[in-house]
């Protein structure tokens, strides 16, 4: 489409793919860093916390499953030709969809704050009760 408006909600969408392809990559790290930790640093006392964290990981990345899967609905809508009520419809859609990525990054931000603070803490414990 040659419309502005509609380039612009294409360059937005655009963004938005790779704010969730970065987070997803930054999920699939932080698991492959919780698989390091069990391996290298194994001590019963992790695994809850762990388990807590891995669990949360994966409930983000279904979210950012979902997100992409309507993003993908939105490319698809925006190819059709619009009436006046479909094009509110679109607009709608495009505002709820950046509000949802908007609270992804937030609770993602804290996901990974909590995911360093953990592991700096667990590390932190072990070192102390190894001396």
């Amino acid at each position: 489409m040659d419309d502005p408006k509609f380039q612009q909600i294409q360059y937005e969408c655009d963004t938005w793919k790779r704010a969730v392809t970065f987070m997803m990559e930054e999920s699939v790290i932080m698991k492959n860093r919780l698989s390091e930790v069990l391996r290298t640093h194994f001590n019963r006392n992790l695994l809850e916390g762990i388990e807590l964290l891995l669990n949360k990981l994966i409930r983000n990345e279904e979210r950012i499953g979902i997100f992409r899967d309507d993003l993908v609905l939105l490319n698809e809508a925006g190819a059709d030709s619009f009436t006046e009520q479909d094009e509110k419809l679109f607009e709608s859609r495009i505002r709820l969809l950046h509000n949802d990525l908007l609270q992804m990054e937030k609770q993602f931000a804290k996901l990974k704050s909590e995911f360093n603070r953990y592991l700096l803490d667990q590390m932190k414990r072990s070192e102390r009760q190894g001396q």
